[in-house]
Order: structure tokens, then C-alpha cells, then sequence
């Protein structure tokens, strides 16, 4: 029953203020008064503490720019614990658009949309990326093109880089950054494959019993570790991706064996 109500007080409460928050971000943004990224940072800041998550930062967003961050990716949690650091902007699927409520909460916080089997329309989503680069935006790409499980990182994919590649044209010295993401205790206790997976929300699974699943447990702590950010034109899209995953990958090994960056 706890979890229940729970569940509905912290629904009800992100319902009701998802609205004043999109508002705002309009009225804000559209007279200068706000930064496009100010607002949705504080939101996601507001439902990491509704969803009990303690984040654990290991290191920054770089502050040299343009910047790509490129990170792994376990659950839609992610965008609310990396995005609460920070303002950055998301690259997402471009059907996510579309869905009840994530799509316009996607909207709000500025996320590009794009369309990965449309290979035609790849010179416009890497002019969309240039434009935010280029206006100052961090923007965050999942190299492993959907969520994992929570225990094993998919393999990251170069052709996600494409459209930095293109980009790099007209933006020079675009910065990559790795960034790993970790699920790592739960009520301060460290976790192991089974609790990884269930904070994990593989692509298919239905978001609501989701979220109400993770409302009745509580209390999880995500360590985002922060690698060193390198140019993209020192080196080709799939060497990029392939240090990128290296880092992310130490940074995960480092977070379940409890050693101290």
C-alpha cells in the first residue's frame, strides 16, 4: 500500500508540475530571460529527488565547447541523473516524439530527434547537431543506440558519430567526452547483477509498471563517471567511439569493484 500511494504522490506531483515547467520554459526562453537548458535541468533535478535517486558525480561536464558527451546507456533514469548535472541537450530516437507524456517532457528539455534508419536525412539531424553545437549546447549521444540490460554494455556503435562527423565541417574542434553511467547500491548497500537489471528498462518493457516498480524500492544510487574530453579532429568516428567505450568502460569496472577515483 506505502508503495502504491507512493507511486501516485510522485506521479501526481511530476503531472502537475511537468505543465508550470514547460510554461515557464517557453515564456522564459522566448524572451531571453532563461537559458534553453536552465529550466529542464532543474526539472530533472526535481524528479531525481521524487524517485529517490542518489547521484554521485565523478568529475564535470567539461567546460571547453563544443561538446558531444558520449555515454552508455541503462534506463530512461539516465536522462534524469546525467541531465540533473547539467544543462545538456539529449539525442533521441525520433519517435519518442510521439509518446504520452516522455515526448513532450523530450520536447521541453530541447532533445534532437532523429530518424536512424533515414540515411537521406542525414545531412539535416548533422546540421540540427551543428546548429546546437555550434550555439554552445552540450549535447548527449547513447553510443549504444538503445538501453542495456544493466550488466553487460552493448558494443558502441561509430555510426552514431556520423552525424559529428559531419558536423566537424562547420563546427571545428568538437570536443568528445566519455561518460559512464552505473547503478551501483541500493539503500546504500552495493548491488549485484539481479538489482542492476531492475533498474535497467530495456526498450520493450512497458514504462509505467516500470516506474512503479522502481518507486517501491527506493533509494538507488547512479555514479556518473566523467572521462577526459578529446577533439574529434585529431582522430576518425569509430577510433572516437572506440577510446569513448574504453573509458566507459574502466569507469563501470572501477564503480562495482569499489575503487576510488
Amino acid at each position: 500500500m506505502a508503495g502504491r500511494m507512493r507511486t501516485v504522490a510522485t506521479l501526481g506531483v511530476v503531472a502537475a508540475a511537468t505543465p508550470l515547467f514547460a510554461a515557464a520554459q517557453w515564456l522564459g526562453v522566448g524572451l531571453g530571460v532563461l537559458r534553453p537548458g536552465w529550466l529542464p535541468m532543474k526539472w530533472r533535478r526535481m524528479t531525481a529527488r521524487l524517485l529517490g535517486l542518489k547521484i554521485v558525480a565523478h568529475g564535470a561536464v567539461a567546460a571547453q565547447k563544443p561538446l558531444l558527451i558520449v555515454a552508455n546507456h541503462v534506463s530512461w533514469i539516465d536522462i534524469v541523473a546525467l541531465g540533473a548535472l547539467g544543462e545538456v541537450t539529449f539525442v533521441a530516437r525520433g519517435d519518442l516524439s510521439g509518446w504520452p507524456v516522455i515526448g513532450g517532457l523530450a520536447r521541453m528539455s530541447n532533445t534532437i530527434f532523429v530518424d536512424r534508419n533515414n540515411r537521406r536525412g542525414a545531412a539535416d539531424q548533422a546540421a540540427i547537431i551543428a546548429g546546437r553545437l555550434a550555439a554552445g549546447a552540450v549535447v548527449v549521444l547513447f553510443a549504444e543506440g538503445t538501453t542495456g540490460d544493466g550488466v553487460k554494455l552493448r558494443p558502441f556503435k561509430s555510426s552514431l558519430l556520423a552525424a559529428a562527423e559531419i558536423a566537424r565541417k562547420t563546427v571545428p574542434d568538437i570536443r568528445i567526452q566519455p561518460v559512464a553511467i552505473a547503478y551501483t547500491r541500493h539503500h546504500g548497500v552495493a548491488v549485484g547483477r539481479r538489482h542492476r537489471m531492475r533498474a535497467s528498462w530495456i526498450g520493450d518493457e512497458e514504462l509505467v509498471p516500470h516506474v512503479r516498480d522502481l518507486l517501491k524500492r527506493d533509494v538507488f544510487d547512479v555514479e556518473i563517471g566523467f572521462g577526459d574530453a578529446f577533439s574529434l579532429d585529431e582522430i576518425d568516428r569509430k577510433d572516437a567511439i572506440r577510446l569513448a567505450e574504453t573509458e566507459i568502460r574502466r569507469f563501470i569496472s572501477a564503480f562495482r569493484n569499489g575503487v576510488r577515483l
